[in-house]
């Protein structure tokens, strides 16, 4: 979808997708991208937070485990930055975060409709 065609995502919003995994990472972007969002993606936590400081974001898709933190603390950084942004956290751990804060919570595995219904939840 080119960003001038109307669409259900607003024009211009902006995710911030987080997952160290780069096969992940890649594919998450790439369906993302194909629903209308604007996508910025990061496999850590330095390129996550300099992603927030320089860039406006509405939401952040992000997984639990990350290498040397969790994504509740990359997501609670980005917060502070951006206190609108919500949260999807992603986890194949089996656990999840209880959905407050107008966050929410998604399992994986988990199809690319379950994806976008998530995200056109979380930002509606």
């Amino acid at each position: 979808m080119d960003e001038d065609e109307e669409g259900p995502v607003p024009p211009g919003t902006t995710l911030l997708l987080v997952d160290d995994d780069a096969l992940i990472l890649r594919a998450l972007e790439t369906l993302i991208a194909r629903a209308g969002y604007r996508v910025l993606a990061a496999r850590d936590s330095q390129a996550a937070l300099a992603a927030a400081r320089s860039h406006s974001i509405d939401g952040v898709v992000i997984d639990l485990r990350l290498p040397g933190t969790t994504g509740y603390a990359v997501a609670a950084a980005v917060h502070q930055i951006h206190p609108s942004a919500r949260v999807l956290y992603m986890s194949g751990s089996g656990e999840l975060p209880p959905d407050e804060n107008g966050h929410r919570c998604l399992a994986k595995p988990f199809s690319a409709a379950e994806l976008i219904r998530e995200l056109e939840t979380l930002l509606s």
